[in-house]
């Protein structure tokens, strides 16, 4: 029989054989199925692997569909008898909290139930399934019951599953391959999904940052079974992950502080107590109030920069973009000045908020070479100042 149906051609004439009409006899295609021996059906699944796909449905459906029928009489028998009805689902299982469809238990993927999506196929357990032990992975086999990795990385099993799906024959009905439909048993809930926090784009320095994605992470660690708050973020799972990068947008955008400025234009005060100063945010640009100070801005008499100059501090907007670029959070930039001189030797600066701000100082003789830092509490300003002034 072998060497008749060595190809399609061959097959597909005698199948049409068995299906020519004749009188008196029903030849249908239900009925060539029931009556088809086994070599033939695999000769036929060989040259159409789609086929023994769907043999594999119908042979499961065929199977669920007995146990639900035993599972009806049980439950009417233990219902005439005034009985208690008998537990059908398995240990491992529990209700989609979206439907009413039985789940296996690694089936935790977060999602509304994506069962009859596109219509072609009814629900069935996930065959290749990921268990993790810490950072080591297995891929496990559920129809072969079979190990197939061991020890690995959880990108290493996906990587596996997505081989062994893609060589699966596509859908018949809306033609994508196995791998697109992996949702049909992981799209279920298992609790009421919770509302997504609003998204906020609020600028945070690195201390903060880094501090609020690791109090996010360790919060998470004390819950779960695989993370602990010494690992590393790469071998965190992927809920401790997403959990610490989501405590990095917990804030809303904040208006700007103004807290670096630059001097515009500048008059003596009509009382003689000094100079008049009109002033704009040197991040913002917005204008702010204007301030009188005993010493004028600029070395000269009139209320203008001098001649040459295209910015109102000499050299302070490349040493703020310099600095800036080295520490993104830099704000408050201040003059050290040294009597007798014209323009300033230094600039002082604070870099983020609260008691542990840090000051630097950077040199204001053409191309700066550095920028210093350390650690001070806000009460130490005065005397990082002080140091600064002494520098000449």
């Amino acid at each position: 029989m072998d060497q008749q149906y060595e190809t399609p051609e061959a097959l597909r004439e005698f199948l049409q054989m068995c299906l020519t009409p004749r009188p008196g006899q029903e030849r249908t295609a239900l009925r060539l199925v029931e009556l088809l021996p086994p070599q033939i059906a695999a000769k036929a699944h060989e040259f159409a692997p789609h086929l023994a796909g769907l043999d594999r449905t119908a042979t499961d459906l065929e199977t669920q569909a007995g146990q639900a029928r035993q599972a009806y009489a049980d439950a009417l028998a233990a219902w005439i008898g005034g009985q208690e009805p008998p537990t059908t689902q398995d240990r491992l299982s529990s209700p989609c909290f979206n439907c009413t469809h039985t789940l296996n238990w690694h089936n935790t993927a977060m999602g509304g139930c994506t069962i009859d999506t596109c219509g072609c196929d009814k629900f069935r357990g996930e065959r290749y399934t990921i268990g993790r032990s810490g950072v080591f992975a297995t891929l496990y086999d559920w129809q072969e019951h079979r190990l197939i990795v061991e020890a690995a990385t959880v990108e290493h099993c996906l990587k596996i599953r997505d081989q062994l799906l893609a060589g699966e024959p596509p859908c018949v009905k809306c033609g994508q391959p196995k791998l697109a439909h992996i949702g049909w048993a992981r799209g279920h809930l298992y609790a009421p999904p919770e509302d997504p926090a609003p998204a906020d784009t609020k600028p945070m320095s690195l201390i903060d940052a880094a501090t609020a994605a690791y109090d996010a992470a360790a919060a998470h660690a004390a819950t779960c079974f695989t993370c602990w708050p010494g690992m590393r973020f790469a071998e965190m799972c992927s809920a401790g992950q997403a959990q610490a990068l989501a405590a990095l947008h917990q804030s809303g955008v904040l208006d700007c502080e103004h807290i670096a400025w630059d001097v515009t234009t500048e008059h003596p005060a009509r009382d003689g107590s000094g100079w008049v100063k009109s002033r704009k945010c040197a991040d913002c640009g917005e204008p702010m109030a204007p301030i009188t100070e005993a010493d004028p801005h600029w070395p000269h008499d009139g209320g203008e920069p001098p001649a040459g100059v295209s910015e109102p501090d000499t050299g302070i907007v490349a040493i703020r973009r310099m600095v800036r670029d080295m520490c993104p959070t830099a704000q408050r930039f201040e003059p050290v000045e040294v009597p007798g001189t014209v323009s300033p030797v230094g600039w002082t600066f604070a870099t983020g908020t609260g008691q542990w701000t840090q000051y630097g100082y950077v040199m204001a003789d053409g191309a700066p070479l550095a920028v210093n830092l350390h650690n001070t509490r806000a009460a130490a300003h005065d005397r990082a100042r002080e140091q600064a002034r002494q520098c000449d």
